[in-house]
C-alpha cells in the first residue's frame, strides 16, 4: 500500500513529498532505481543470423545441383527410350543459300560475257544462232533495221463487242460474261516518221 497521505490532499498516486501539498509542486526527483539502458544492436544475434543464413544457402545450392543433375540424367533416358510420334520434317530441295555469293556471281557474269562476246547456235535444227554483240551492232548499223510487213487498216466493224447477257452454266456460279476483241493493228514505223 501507498504511504498516508496529509490531510487536504486528494488523489490516488503517491504521496507527495513532505512539505509539499500537492505532488506538482514538488520538484522532480528520478527514480531510486538502477535503469539499465538496451543495447540497440545485439551481434551475438546477427552472428548467429548470418551463419544460418549462409548454411541455407549452401544446403539450396547443393539441393538445386543434384536436382538438375536429377532432370538432365532423366531426360537423356527418355530421350533414348522414346520413339518419334511425328515423321521429321523433309529438308527442302531448293532454294539453298550460298556461303559464297560472290564466287557464283562472277562465274554467272563470265559465262554472259563469253556468251554476248562469241558465235554459238541456239537451235541448229532451225538454223538460230547467236553473235558477239559488237558484230550485231556492225551488221544493223550496214543495213538498217528489218520491215516490218504492211499491216491492213482496222475497219469500222472491227471493234469490242459484248454478247447479250445470258444465264451462266449450272457448273459456272457467278461466271462474268465473255468479251471479245478484234486486236488493233500495231502502227507501222513508218507511220513514225
Amino acid at each position: 500500500m501507498s504511504e498516508p497521505r496529509p490531510p487536504g490532499t486528494h488523489g490516488t498516486g503517491p504521496a507527495p513529498a513532505a512539505g509539499y501539498a500537492h505532488a506538482h509542486e514538488a520538484p522532480y526527483e528520478p527514480p531510486h532505481e538502477s535503469v539499465e539502458f538496451d543495447r540497440e544492436i545485439q551481434y551475438h544475434q546477427l552472428v548467429w543470423m548470418g551463419v544460418g543464413l549462409l548454411v541455407i544457402a549452401l544446403l539450396s545450392g547443393v539441393g538445386v545441383f543434384f536436382l538438375l543433375r536429377g532432370f538432365v540424367s532423366w531426360r537423356a533416358q527418355q530421350a533414348a527410350s522414346s520413339t518419334l510420334l511425328v515423321a521429321p520434317a523433309p529438308t527442302a530441295a531448293a532454294p539453298l543459300l550460298l556461303a559464297r555469293p560472290e564466287h557464283e556471281l562472277d562465274s554467272v557474269r563470265r559465262e554472259e560475257k563469253e556468251r554476248l562476246e562469241s558465235y554459238g547456235w541456239v537451235d541448229q535444227a532451225a538454223g538460230v544462232a547467236h553473235i558477239p554483240v559488237e558484230r550485231a551492232i556492225d551488221i544493223v548499223a550496214a543495213r538498217g533495221l528489218p520491215a516490218r510487213a504492211a499491216v491492213p487498216a482496222p475497219s469500222p466493224a472491227a471493234t469490242a463487242t459484248v454478247p447479250p447477257m445470258t444465264a451462266p452454266p449450272a457448273g459456272a456460279a457467278g461466271a462474268a460474261p465473255v468479251v471479245t476483241t478484234s486486236a488493233a493493228p500495231a502502227p507501222t514505223p513508218e507511220a513514225h516518221r
